[in-house]
């Protein structure tokens, strides 16, 4: 086979692993692949360098790169600087004709009238960044995408299996139709349940055609140690009081509702929230006309969480990045800290392009020691220069959690990673890394190692029932157990980043 023959024409030395994958993508498969490395190896470069390899061969006309809102500037500065590419961010009708080398964003551009204009056009190269957005086949992402003309398709993303199996049959389905034939021929080859691959070893095997993946372990470079720390902690009582009348309420609404063959949905939605804080669930509270609910969750003005947080923050000297799922909760801790003059930055989907630039910018060169950011900020932000993470509330999608870690472990970071996931006892939460651990188990068995998210525990029970159904279940068991034991002593709350870990990987 041949070679790549454009490095001379870069300005940088590529890593070796992004040379390699280049390579497997224009010569064993066809240029059609899943790039799935793992967060921060350089995904954007490996693909540059197919582009750039393309255009060395007269091979590369038409470019039409698809990336989440916030990312399509970050990918044309990238393609821009370090390949020479004449690359736009389009927003107009007359720009996909007009331009050779298009970033969009794939919301925009499947909206009348840009996708028929996509749809008439033959692309060299089409490149899906964050692909695991088209998981679901029904989606308007996955329709748009594989009604695309392109020779060359490129999917990019770190976590290309997620929930279940099935994601990644219609993911490979969508890049290579009919490369494991139909689901049911996928399914009697490969699957012994949901999230169980039957004969791992053969599918890894099989995928190695289409997907390739590298591991931080096997490449040219030596990130630092990745140190995750589970923090349990205890509800306070007005928390407790909110949380055992809500998980009453789901109990009862939930049997209500399954009988009578009604979405429950709404209700998973609410167990999700209060676990995060009681100002993440009041307006679900409030939009439900629990009026029962409403005082209960009014009355409380401090949250466990945030006095953990308080700690770790005026015991610590560097900068910390804090996730959570929800703006509520993003609104409350800005508030609480700033009210304690701890200076905190926010990071949120809500933001414009221009925002969120100098937002990371002012976070980094300045003295503000806290950037507290929403889900939106787990995708496409670089804070290499922040080696400390705390997860305010854990995402029920280990993936996600594996997204925000990779904004800091990642090329060019020069410490140790800490990260500290907050956890309350006594609650679903606690719980639910039963669940986030065996989703990872089937991650590793298809696609391969991921570095450590939670903690050393294996799953202790197959979660094959819904989801709410199951936790309510477990719910009820933990206040069974409660009624039998004394409480625990009182533990401080207070964690120190410096000090030894308390739960570590």
């Amino acid at each position: 086979m041949g070679r790549i023959s454009c490095l001379q024409q870069l300005d940088f030395e590529p890593l070796p692993h992004q040379i390699d994958t280049a390579w497997k993508v224009l010569y064993p498969m066809g240029g059609r692949a899943i790039l799935a490395d793992e967060v921060g190896l350089g995904k954007t470069i490996e693909a540059g360098i197919v582009l750039k390899e393309l255009q060395f061969r007269g091979q590369l006309n038409k470019v039409l790169i698809l990336a989440p809102k916030n990312l399509t500037g970050q990918w044309a500065h990238e393609m821009r600087t370090k390949f020479g590419f004449p690359c736009w961010v389009n927003k107009r009708e007359y720009g996909w004709n007009w331009h050779p080398f298009v970033v969009t964003s794939i919301d925009l551009a499947k909206r009348s009238p840009h996708a028929d204009i996509i749809r008439a056009i033959e692309y060299d190269v089409v490149i899906v960044d964050e692909a695991h957005r088209l998981k679901n086949p029904r989606s308007s992402n996955y329709a748009f995408v594989s009604s695309i003309k392109t020779k060359h398709l490129l999917l990019l993303t770190a976590t290309p299996v997620q929930n279940d199996l099935k994601e990644l049959f219609h993911l490979v389905d969508l890049l290579r139709p009919g490369y494991f034939g139909s689901f049911a021929d996928f399914q009697s080859a490969f699957l012994a349940g949901k999230r169980e691959p039957k004969n791992p070893k053969e599918l890894q095997d099989v995928l190695t055609g289409v997907l390739i993946r590298h591991h931080r372990s096997e490449c040219a470079i030596k990130l630092p140690n990745r140190h995750v720390h589970l923090l349990p902690l205890d509800l306070t009582e007005p928390e407790q009081a909110l949380y055992d009348a809500v998980v009453d309420f789901l109990r009862n609404e939930f049997r209500r509702r399954k009988e009578m063959k009604k979405s429950t949905l709404g209700l998973l939605t609410l167990l999700r929230e209060v676990c995060s804080s009681s100002f993440a669930a009041l307006g679900t509270i409030e939009s439900m006309g629990l009026e029962e609910l409403i005082p209960l969750a009014e009355q409380i003005r401090q949250n466990a969480k945030a006095q953990v947080v308080t700690d770790f923050l005026q015991h610590s000297k560097e900068k910390v990045i804090i996730f959570t799922e929800y703006f509520q909760t993003l609104d409350y801790l800005a508030m609480h800290l700033q009210a304690l003059r701890i200076p905190v930055l926010v990071y949120h989907g809500g933001l414009g392009r221009w925002t969120r630039a100098m937002t990371q910018h002012e976070f980094q060169k300045s003295d503000i020691p806290v950037l507290i950011s929403t889900e939106s900020g787990g995708e496409g932000i670089n804070l290499q220069f922040c080696h400390q993470v705390i997860n305010y509330d854990l995402p029920w999608n280990p993936m996600r959690l594996e997204q925000r870690i990779g904004r800091v472990h990642r090329l060019g970071q020069k410490h140790d990673v800490h990260v500290y996931n907050l956890s309350t006892r006594g609650t679903i939460e606690e719980h639910m890394l039963d669940l986030l651990q065996e989703k990872i188990q089937m991650f590793t068995q298809t696609v391969g190692f991921i570095e450590r998210l939670i903690y050393s525990q294996k799953s202790s029970e197959k979660l094959e029932t819904h989801a709410l159904e199951y936790l309510l279940d477990i719910q009820a068991k933990i206040n069974q157990e409660k009624a039998k034991t004394k409480p625990p002593s009182e533990v401080s709350s207070s964690f120190q980043p410096v000090s030894p870990p308390l739960f570590l990987l």
